[in-house]
Protein backbone atom coordinates (compact mmCIF):
# COMPACT_ATOMS: atom_id res chain seq x y z
CA UNK A 1 0.00 0.00 0.00
CA UNK A 2 1.29 3.41 -0.91
CA UNK A 3 0.55 6.59 0.92
CA UNK A 4 0.77 8.02 4.42
CA UNK A 5 -0.04 5.82 7.40
CA UNK A 6 -3.18 7.81 8.24
CA UNK A 7 -4.65 6.92 4.85
CA UNK A 8 -3.66 3.24 4.83
CA UNK A 9 -4.58 2.15 8.36
CA UNK A 10 -7.59 2.78 10.54
CA UNK A 11 -8.58 3.02 14.19
CA UNK A 12 -9.59 0.05 16.34
CA UNK A 13 -12.85 -0.10 18.32
CA UNK A 14 -11.02 0.91 21.52
CA UNK A 15 -9.39 3.90 19.80
CA UNK A 16 -12.75 5.04 18.44
CA UNK A 17 -14.47 4.80 21.83
CA UNK A 18 -11.57 6.60 23.54
CA UNK A 19 -11.71 9.31 20.88
CA UNK A 20 -15.47 9.72 21.29
CA UNK A 21 -15.14 10.15 25.06
CA UNK A 22 -13.34 13.45 24.44
CA UNK A 23 -16.29 14.93 22.50
CA UNK A 24 -18.13 17.95 23.88
CA UNK A 25 -21.25 16.17 25.10
CA UNK A 26 -19.55 13.25 26.81
CA UNK A 27 -16.74 15.27 28.38
CA UNK A 28 -19.21 17.91 29.62
CA UNK A 29 -21.54 15.22 30.94
CA UNK A 30 -18.66 13.66 32.90
CA UNK A 31 -17.69 16.91 34.64
CA UNK A 32 -18.40 17.24 38.34
CA UNK A 33 -20.00 20.66 37.89
CA UNK A 34 -21.62 22.20 34.84
CA UNK A 35 -22.02 25.90 34.18
CA UNK A 36 -25.06 27.75 32.88
CA UNK A 37 -23.19 28.09 29.59
CA UNK A 38 -22.89 24.28 29.38
CA UNK A 39 -26.64 23.95 29.91
CA UNK A 40 -27.39 26.67 27.35
CA UNK A 41 -25.17 24.90 24.82
CA UNK A 42 -27.04 21.68 25.60
CA UNK A 43 -30.37 23.41 24.93
CA UNK A 44 -29.08 24.73 21.61
CA UNK A 45 -27.84 21.30 20.58
CA UNK A 46 -31.18 19.78 21.52
CA UNK A 47 -33.04 22.31 19.36
CA UNK A 48 -30.68 21.62 16.44
CA UNK A 49 -30.66 17.82 16.66
CA UNK A 50 -34.00 16.68 18.03
CA UNK A 51 -37.08 17.79 16.17
CA UNK A 52 -40.46 17.91 17.92
CA UNK A 53 -38.93 18.01 21.39
CA UNK A 54 -41.78 18.66 23.84
CA UNK A 55 -41.92 22.25 25.05
CA UNK A 56 -41.99 21.15 28.70
CA UNK A 57 -38.53 19.63 28.46
CA UNK A 58 -35.77 21.78 29.82
CA UNK A 59 -32.91 19.32 29.98
CA UNK A 60 -29.80 20.16 31.95
CA UNK A 61 -26.72 18.13 32.74
CA UNK A 62 -27.74 18.14 36.41
CA UNK A 63 -31.13 16.59 35.57
CA UNK A 64 -29.43 13.90 33.53
CA UNK A 65 -27.04 13.10 36.37
CA UNK A 66 -29.91 12.76 38.84
CA UNK A 67 -30.96 9.56 37.09
CA UNK A 68 -29.12 6.50 38.42
CA UNK A 69 -26.80 4.65 36.01
CA UNK A 70 -26.47 7.59 33.61
CA UNK A 71 -22.74 6.93 33.14
CA UNK A 72 -23.20 3.23 32.41
CA UNK A 73 -26.02 3.97 29.97
CA UNK A 74 -23.96 6.61 28.18
CA UNK A 75 -21.08 4.14 27.83
CA UNK A 76 -23.44 1.38 26.63
CA UNK A 77 -25.08 3.60 24.01
CA UNK A 78 -21.69 4.93 22.87
CA UNK A 79 -20.36 1.41 22.42
CA UNK A 80 -23.48 0.34 20.54
CA UNK A 81 -23.43 3.38 18.22
CA UNK A 82 -19.70 2.96 17.64
CA UNK A 83 -19.99 -0.70 16.65
CA UNK A 84 -22.95 0.07 14.37
CA UNK A 85 -20.80 2.66 12.55
CA UNK A 86 -18.22 0.12 11.39
CA UNK A 87 -16.19 0.12 9.21
CA UNK A 88 -14.44 3.29 10.29
CA UNK A 89 -12.13 3.54 7.30
CA UNK A 90 -8.69 5.08 7.56
CA UNK A 91 -7.69 7.48 10.33
CA UNK A 92 -8.17 10.37 7.93
CA UNK A 93 -11.54 9.10 6.71
CA UNK A 94 -12.65 8.44 10.27
CA UNK A 95 -11.87 11.99 11.38
CA UNK A 96 -13.39 13.46 8.24
CA UNK A 97 -16.60 11.44 7.84
CA UNK A 98 -17.37 9.16 10.78
CA UNK A 99 -16.65 11.16 13.97
CA UNK A 100 -19.48 13.66 13.56
CA UNK A 101 -21.97 10.92 12.68
CA UNK A 102 -21.12 8.94 15.83
CA UNK A 103 -21.24 12.09 18.01
CA UNK A 104 -24.67 13.04 16.71
CA UNK A 105 -26.09 9.52 16.97
CA UNK A 106 -24.83 9.09 20.53
CA UNK A 107 -26.25 12.45 21.59
CA UNK A 108 -29.69 11.83 20.09
CA UNK A 109 -29.95 8.23 21.28
CA UNK A 110 -28.79 9.06 24.80
CA UNK A 111 -31.39 11.79 25.16
CA UNK A 112 -34.22 9.77 23.60
CA UNK A 113 -33.46 6.27 24.86
CA UNK A 114 -32.22 7.16 28.31
CA UNK A 115 -33.25 10.60 29.52
CA UNK A 116 -36.69 11.04 27.96
CA UNK A 117 -37.63 7.41 28.63
CA UNK A 118 -36.84 7.89 32.33
CA UNK A 119 -38.78 11.14 32.51
CA UNK A 120 -41.81 9.58 30.84
CA UNK A 121 -41.68 6.58 33.21
CA UNK A 122 -41.76 8.97 36.18
CA UNK A 123 -44.65 10.96 34.69
CA UNK A 124 -46.68 7.94 33.58
CA UNK A 125 -48.82 7.66 36.76
CA UNK A 126 -49.75 11.35 36.56
CA UNK A 127 -50.56 11.12 32.85
CA UNK A 128 -52.76 8.09 33.40
CA UNK A 129 -54.51 9.75 36.32
CA UNK A 130 -55.06 12.96 34.37
CA UNK A 131 -56.48 11.31 31.28
CA UNK A 132 -58.46 8.49 32.82
CA UNK A 133 -59.88 9.88 36.05
CA UNK A 134 -63.66 10.13 35.52
CA UNK A 135 -63.89 13.88 36.10
CA UNK A 136 -61.18 14.74 33.55
CA UNK A 137 -61.61 15.16 29.80
CA UNK A 138 -59.48 12.12 28.96
CA UNK A 139 -62.11 9.75 30.32
CA UNK A 140 -64.84 11.64 28.45
CA UNK A 141 -62.85 11.56 25.20
CA UNK A 142 -62.23 7.82 25.62
CA UNK A 143 -65.94 7.28 26.26
CA UNK A 144 -66.90 9.29 23.15
CA UNK A 145 -64.40 7.37 20.98
CA UNK A 146 -65.68 4.07 22.36
CA UNK A 147 -69.29 5.05 21.65
CA UNK A 148 -68.36 6.24 18.16
CA UNK A 149 -66.49 3.05 17.27
CA UNK A 150 -69.12 0.74 18.79
CA UNK A 151 -71.95 2.57 16.95
CA UNK A 152 -70.14 2.23 13.62
CA UNK A 153 -69.62 -1.51 13.94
Amino acid sequence: MDGPWYETSGPSDKEVIKSMQTTWFISTLNRDLNSDMDNNNLQNRLKDNIKNLPSWTHITFEKIKMIPNWKEESDRILKKVTLESKPYGSYRGFQTFVVNEIKEKHFIRFIKEFYLRNVIQKLKPYIIEYYYRPENKGALMASVRFSHFSANR
